[in-house]
């Protein structure tokens, strides 16, 4: 990727391995559209949804989004409880006895 100010400055989310100052103009060409492409070895279809961060990136087929949604809630509102109970001074066991995450 280039252009990484002004990338950070709008705060724009991008994920790539490296920084380049050359466009792409002239060096790629499309080829297809809404076609399956393999990403790291990961075959991904048009319509599954790709989170990236920090930490990495997951790509979640489209036919079980809603349940990845709801279950990855569910252990937001769990983990959210246990740092509460933890800064509160919840024994680290316990808590996780009581929510199953930390």
């Amino acid at each position: 990727m280039r252009d990484v100010r002004k990338i950070e400055e709008l705060g724009f989310p991008v994920f790539a391995a490296g920084i380049k100052p050359v466009d792409s103009m002239g060096r790629g060409m499309v080829t297809a559209y809404n076609v399956p492409v393999e990403c790291g070895e990961v075959l991904v279809h048009p319509g599954d949804f790709v989170f990236a961060d920090f930490d990495g990136v997951v790509v979640v087929p489209q036919a079980i989004v809603k349940e990845v949604l709801e279950l990855a809630a569910d252990k937001v509102r769990r983990e959210n409880s246990s740092r509460a109970e933890l800064m509160q001074g919840a024994y680290l066991r316990d808590v996780f006895a009581k929510y199953g995450v930390l």
